[in-house]
């Protein structure tokens, strides 16, 4: 009982040493479980067996090293203050081919007690109590992998689901096992070292937990072949998650009966026929009153594993360097092969990210370590290497290069100007020739676009999709296409869509069903991050996630992505155009880093002042050149561009762009002065406008609730200086509002908006304090709210064989990547009678 009281001088040490693991793992946790589109992250692991059996065979693999690593840090403490008699080593006895490794600057280094000292330093409680806080890092790995599963079964299955408390539970019994096994273990070695009085009993209790090691392995294989299996069949369900956990589980047990009892493996699983020992020859490996006191395991256990190398340091740190180098090549090639990533799952790259960079750190921090605090072994040629030239000279200078190819930039997000055009132009629409073609058409459509990531490039395409099919010559009446963000890209795409409805529904298809963010997420973390602070000389062209982003959708589209990235986006507007004889032009949104708003139009328009007579002191980011202009992949990317996760456009002569949902999230100002246009020019000679604005927000179909019920609030609701800041900053409906607000006033104007469940709740909050009504009218407006719920999920039971939607109403989220469930349920909603 006494090895419980932990005092707070020995927790605070813990989180120092374990910082790294610690704040990874709530990385982790607040990445899947709070951003929004993390349960399709989730939802779409379990739609591919394989990714998940991988993700899984992960999480062990990462366990051990997350709760190894935090060793490191307290040895090298306990070193500079002389509290330990632990010293670094090197592998020394190298033969046959490894001798090749004394001519290389990294070596196998790892820590072991001084021959002499004394060895009840791994008895003190401090000890005890740091090795059972770090293995229960690898415990919390498991338990954060378990809590966002059953969180996000909660969220989409059934929201009565207890998540936090079943995984706390869960946590709970882990660690209660964990501790148990290990007083089981101190118990046994505070007797075997003492060699005074051995009890039989004790050590037998502890030698039956290492020899269930073996079948704990065989069980977790036996659990993930099962668990593969029923993924396949059943994807995304409740027995899929169930099986998933209960491995999950098994595997947690098989990582603590493994990393608590490794030291004996050497003896249970080892037969006195064969010689053991260590590769650095330690005197004090084999402990003859262990080996003499340890019954070893029968000879059918022993004839069919190796366990007893895992002793063995040296062995044990290289099944991590294996490890880590089939872990680096995976990454390198879904660098490489950037189309690779599509099939492969966001947390897998996260996790093997995770790794590798930690894996690097250690590795420095480890042969640093070793070459400042054995001074007097001159084993090792690269010491002085290690202790002065490399962190002294040859850190500072990759940084020194680093931050100054930072500061002077690169080509790396560069928009290449170098798609050439004929003057007198051709493969252009001219702006006179599209005016002449509706001049004597009677009605006139704007169509604009929220932006909201794949959802609305989903929504969008879904929509005009059911405009072709029910109002015969539909195209023929819209003016234009704008769009921001999600919305942009959705009209992008729409207009590159086979013309045929039953392929182009399949098309549409294919571009909801494709994963976007893992694209993202290994460049950021991989080719676009070297290639940050690779000096300008080496020419990139533009070529960065945003830029494969873009060619993942024509992949998607089975459209002919090189031939697409050599086209200009006149030009690939101007095919499609003279192809069925009519098509809305593209206006598509940005926003400089300055403010501006930043406008691709599909029609060359390269006088600026008429330019500006159209889109008032807007910046026409296509007309760089009378020669040259922008090419589609580029011209369309630049309205895609989320910060962090997508890179800013650099264009030439233009400035730095990003998302254009930064300025005016719903795209409607664009249509508003194209319009304006057309009228002065009197182009548009039959007042019959008319202006419709596709949406994916939430806020604005609970808005339309709050107008139908013309509710109001009576107190505003309480908030910090910093949130207000924050929600200042990121407010993106203020100019959306102020246009919508105004067309509502004169011109025929409908939003198509993607319906959404909500609670009372969200509605205070889009109202912005407490609801100002009487008792009887509150009543009323739940009754509206729950109404408006029921119907969409009669919706669904109507419109949908997707059991997953049935079982409870899938909200989409914003994001680059979309479930079946999500996908299923804007299909749903089209039926909606708002719609």
């Amino acid at each position: 009982y006494k090895s419980l009281r932990i005092s707070k001088r020995t927790l605070l040490r813990f989180i120092k040493y374990s910082r790294v693991s610690i704040f990874f793992i709530f990385i982790i946790i607040l990445l899947i479980s709070q951003i929004e589109m993390g349960g399709d992250i989730v939802i779409t692991l379990f739609e591919n067996a394989s990714n998940l059996v991988f993700t899984l065979l992960l999480i062990f693999i990462i366990a051990v090293p997350t709760s190894h690593y935090p060793v490191y840090f307290r040895v090298r403490a306990n070193i500079r203050r002389r509290t330990t008699t632990y010293i670094f080593s090197i592998n020394k006895n190298l033969r046959g081919i490894k001798k090749i490794l004394r001519f290389s600057p990294f070596r196998i280094i790892y820590y072991k007690r001084d021959s002499h000292s004394d060895i009840k330093e791994d008895m003190t409680l401090n000890s005890f109590q740091f090795s059972v806080f770090r293995r229960s890092m690898g415990i919390l790995l498991f338990v954060a992998l378990i809590y966002i599963f059953l969180n996000t079964y909660k969220t989409y299955i059934n929201h009565k689901l207890p998540a936090s408390f079943l995984s706390l539970l869960i946590l709970a019994f882990l660690f209660t096992f964990l501790v148990y096994i290990s007083f089981l273990k101190k118990m046994a070695d505070d007797m075997l070292y003492d060699k005074t009085v051995i009890e039989e009993k004790t050590i037998s209790n502890f030698r039956n937990v290492v020899l269930s090691l073996y079948r704990l392995i065989v069980a977790s294989i036996l659990f993930l072949i099962i668990t593969y299996f029923v993924v396949l069949k059943n994807k995304w369900s409740g027995i899929s998650v169930f099986t998933t956990i209960l491995t999950l589980l098994i595997f947690a047990i098989t990582f603590i009966v493994f990393s608590v009892s490794r030291s004996w493996l050497k003896y249970v699983y080892h037969s006195d026929k064969i010689e053991l020992k260590s590769e650095d020859n330690a005197p004090n490996y084999i402990d003859d009153t262990y080996r003499n006191n340890i019954k070893p395991a029968s000879k059918r256990i022993l004839n069919i594993n190796k366990l007893y190398w895992f002793s063995d340091n040296i062995i044990y740190l290289r099944g991590f360097i294996l490890l880590g180098a089939l872990l680096i090549s995976f990454f390198v090639i879904v660098n490489k092969y950037w189309q690779l990533n599509h099939y492969i799952n966001f947390i897998i790259v996260l996790l093997v990210a995770y790794m590798i960079y930690y894996g690097l750190f250690i590795i420095y921090l480890k042969h640093r370590m070793y070459a400042n605090f054995t001074k007097n072994d001159t084993s090792f040629r690269f010491k002085k290497a290690w202790s002065t030239y490399i962190p002294h000279y040859l850190v500072p200078l990759f940084f020194s290069i680093a931050i100054s190819s930072v500061l002077l930039g690169n080509d790396l997000h560069y928009i290449q100007n170098n798609s050439k055009r004929n003057y007198p132009s051709k493969n252009e629409v001219k702006l006179t020739t599209f005016e002449n073609s509706i001049t004597n058409q009677k009605k006139h459509v704007f169509v604009s676009a929220y932006g909201g990531g794949l959802k609305s490039n989903l929504w969008t395409m879904l929509v005009l999709d059911c405009f072709e099919d029910s109002i015969p010559n539909f195209l023929n009446k819209v003016r234009c296409f704008s769009g921001v963000s999600g919305g942009g890209v959705g009209f992008a795409n729409y207009m590159l869509l086979d013309t045929n409805s039953i392929k182009r529904k399949k098309e549409i298809n294919a571009i909801a069903n494709y994963n976007f963010i893992t694209l993202d997420l290994t460049f950021l973390l991989g080719r676009d991050l070297l290639s940050e602070y690779t000096p300008s000389f080496y020419k990139f062209k533009g070529k960065d996630r945003a830029y494969y982003g873009m060619k993942q959708h024509l992949i998607a589209m089975g459209k002919d992505a090189n031939l697409l990235e050599n086209t200009s986006f006149y030009t690939a507007y101007y095919h499609r155009f003279y192809k069925t004889g009519y098509f809305p032009p593209l206006i598509i949104n940005t926003i400089s880093t300055k403010g501006i708003q930043g406008i691709a139009f599909s029609i060359p328009v390269d006088n600026s002042k008429k330019f500006d007579s159209i889109f008032p002191g807007a910046i026409n980011i296509l007309n760089t050149s009378s020669k040259t202009t922008l090419r589609y992949l580029g011209a369309v990317s630049t309205t895609n561009r989320f910060p962090i996760l997508s890179p800013s456009a650099s264009i030439e002569g233009k400035g730095h762009f990003i998302d254009g949902g930064a300025f005016d999230n719903s795209a409607i100002l664009s249509t508003e002065n194209l319009k304006n246009y057309f009228i002065n020019k009197h182009t548009l000679s039959n007042k019959e406008i008319y202006f419709i604005n596709i949406s994916v927000s939430k806020n604005a179909y609970i808005k339309k609730f709050i107008q139908k019920y013309k509710l109001t609030t009576h107190a505003i609701s309480a908030s910090a200086e910093l949130p207000a800041i924050i929600g200042t900053a990121s407010a993106t409906q203020s100019v959306p509002n102020y246009i919508s607000h105004k067309l509502n006033n004169y011109e025929n104007f409908y939003q198509i908006i993607l319906p959404h469940t909500f609670s009372f709740k969200d509605l205070e909050r889009v109202l912005g304090g407490k609801l100002d009504a009487s008792t009887i009218e509150k009543e009323k407006v739940l009754k509206g709210i729950d109404s408006c719920n029921v119907l969409i999920k009669k919706l669904i039971q109507q419109y949908s064989k997707d059991s997953y939607l049935k079982n409870l109403v899938v909200q989409p989220a914003t994001g680059r990547l979309m479930s079946k469930p999500s996908i299923n349920y804007q299909k749903v909603m089209l039926h909606h009678p708002s719609v």
